[in-house]
């Protein structure tokens, strides 16, 4: 769902896009990484990373997302996994995950929206400070449920 505070970002070399909120800015191209708001809770701000992967097709959604978890872990020290729901996005069938670690001193917030379409994997993985997490949830969400493959736009 778009409103009219939101504009498209497409990545044509990845083959993706999506709604941002004007304002947004491209941080990286490689891997995408996009700040999605100004700097919160000690110096942090938002920001939202897609990523592709190869996986093989008869791998499945819930067993890639199972398998990717304890990675994730692993790579964020101390990481709890706080929520994780099935959902439908505009890329398709989806998980969503919330997840929690500390990062030095701060708290900070994942909140990770994964798809498969047909053999690639994507994740659109969202940060930042758990402090303002309330304040950015809603464009996290609108965000990364927005998030096309270019091998899906005519659904």
């Amino acid at each position: 769902m778009m409103d009219d505070s939101q504009s498209r970002y497409r990545h044509p070399g990845i083959g993706f896009e999506l709604a941002i909120p004007d304002g947004a800015t491209v941080v990286s191209e490689l891997p995408p990484v996009l700040r999605l708001g100004p700097e919160g809770e000690g110096g942090f701000a938002p920001t939202l990373a897609v990523t592709a992967q190869t996986l093989d097709p008869d791998l499945g959604l819930d067993r890639w997302v199972d398998a990717s978890l304890p990675e994730r872990a692993a790579w964020l020290a101390g990481a709890r996994e706080l929520d994780r729901e099935p959902m439908h996005t505009r890329a398709g069938p989806s998980v969503r995950t919330l997840a929690h670690h500390f990062a030095g001193p701060h708290a900070v917030t994942l909140e990770q929206w994964w798809t498969m379409v047909s053999s690639r994997g994507w994740a659109v993985s969202a940060v930042c400070a758990s402090a303002d997490y309330d304040r950015v949830a809603d464009t996290f969400r609108s965000t990364a449920e927005s998030f096309c493959p270019d091998s899906t736009q005519s659904r």
